[in-house]
């Protein structure tokens, strides 16, 4: 099916249309369009057999507003289109397997630039419901699902920018609103969730190593003004990172268990209103063959990580940290090497420890590693660096700007070797 609109003398200027429908109801409704400016043509060409594909083009980029509103009760919905693309080509399919109840499909979404902004209102709302910003112009979708509740979803995007979708919720004076931004790149989702045929449940989600994923999450109090929860970051990165554990007939969670890795969680910020004032974590972490881990808390706080365990690394230990404090730690294996430990110019806590491993394990052990501990905490900034020779570290020495003191501890794994630190 193919249209083509030529508007003529139209062209150029804001332009209105508007239709009255009635159900028959009492409540008549107007739907109205706002094409700004209107461009001086349109095409569409639309093919639904087999496999689909719609392509649109027009001389310009435009915005559109869509409302829909009843004379007694203004605007229902109002969608808003800003900077449309001159051209729009999509292409699509589904192949339904009725033998092997399944099926699979295909989005591929190509467009001469990105839709600047979408946005979706309810009932005369000032905030959107929905809002997309810097839709990418290159998108493409492929999905399988079957009867079991099997599935994988993979995605790759390309739009120059971030994309933001953001989402808002209210349930009486709490407000809810949730973000999600997608850089560039490529991911892929898979899951099996528990049914009759099996108890056995798993979700992976894999970026390729690329830290293309952010989010946040803030509830408000919109009575006293006061944001009562925030959890968001910046970007994460993971690399075949799997969750898989097993449901009995009463709901009880046993065998659970984690592959892959979270390589990277930056500008981590959880905030959360208590007794008249905030509690804030903040932290961030890259892991590898180098990487590193900051953490920061604004009250006196003990913290114990959860045991990060997979075939390929291992990430253990637990802070006493006074207020306003913070703590980093750097890492790079190799021939030469080192790991570094700062404080920030204070007195950081009462007791740390520390354990990280990375590579291949045997007999339980990986092959790289440190184990690092320490009591009361000084103003201090300690390194610890290595050299080898034949894969065996001839010579490992300690720099810093005070002597190491008493109730300090660290150990450095490497090749499956613990050596100390002394």
């Amino acid at each position: 099916m193919r249209v083509h609109y030529d508007f003529g003398r139209g062209a150029g200027v804001k332009t209105k249309i508007s239709l009255r429908s009635s159900d028959g109801s009492f409540l008549d409704k107007i739907h109205s369009f706002v094409i700004d400016p209107l461009p001086e043509y349109m095409s569409f060409d639309l093919t639904v057999f087999g496999e689909g594909s719609f392509l649109y083009e027009s001389d310009r980029s435009y915005s559109v507003t869509y409302s829909m509103e009843s004379i007694q009760n203004q605007f229902l919905v109002e969608l808003q289109l800003v900077d449309l693309p001159e051209r729009i080509e999509a292409n699509w399919g589904l192949d339904i397997n009725l033998g092997l109840k399944s099926a699979s499909g295909f989005v591929d979404l190509d467009m001469s630039d990105n839709l600047g902004e979408v946005a979706l209102y309810f009932n005369n709302s000032e905030k959107p419901f929905m809002r997309v910003t810097d839709f990418p112009k290159k998108l493409c979708l492929n999905g399988f699902i079957d009867s079991n509740l099997r599935g994988c979803i993979s995605a790759s995007k390309y739009s120059g920018s971030p994309t933001v979708l953001s989402v808002t919720f209210a349930f009486g004076r709490w407000e809810i609103t949730g973000a999600l931004t997608l850089k560039d790149g490529y991911l892929s989702v898979l899951w099996n969730l528990p049914s009759s045929g099996s108890t056995h449940a798993m979700v992976g989600l894999d970026t390729n190593d690329n830290a293309m994923i952010g989010a946040n999450i803030v509830v408000e109090d919109t009575e006293e003004n006061i944001d009562l929860l925030y959890v968001g970051f910046d970007a994460v990165a993971t690399d075949d990172l799997l969750f898989s554990w097993d449901v009995d007939v009463f709901g009880n969670i046993s065998n659970f268990r984690l592959n892959g890795r979270i390589t990277k969680l930056l500008d981590l910020h959880v905030s959360v209103y208590y007794r008249g004032g905030y509690f804030d974590v903040t932290g961030s972490w890259v892991l590898g063959e180098s990487g590193s881990f900051l953490i920061q808390f604004n009250k006196e706080v003990d913290f114990t990580f959860a045991n990060i365990t997979s075939d390929q690394f291992k990430l253990y230990g637990y802070l006493s940290l006074y207020a306003d404090r913070k703590i980093k730690i750097e890492w790079e294996w190799g021939e030469t090497g080192y790991f570094t430990v700062y404080t920030f110019g204070k007195s950081v806590g009462k007791k740390l420890q520390l354990e990280f491993g990375y590579g291949p394990k045997q007999e339980d052990i990986y092959r790289y590693g440190f184990n690092f501990a320490a009591t009361e905490f000084l103003n201090a900034t300690r390194t610890v660096q290595w050299d080898t020779e034949n894969g065996v570290i001839p010579r490992i020495w300690i720099l810093g700007d005070q002597p190491l003191p008493e109730g300090w501890a660290a150990k450095l794994l490497w090749n499956y070797e613990w050596y100390e630190v002394i």
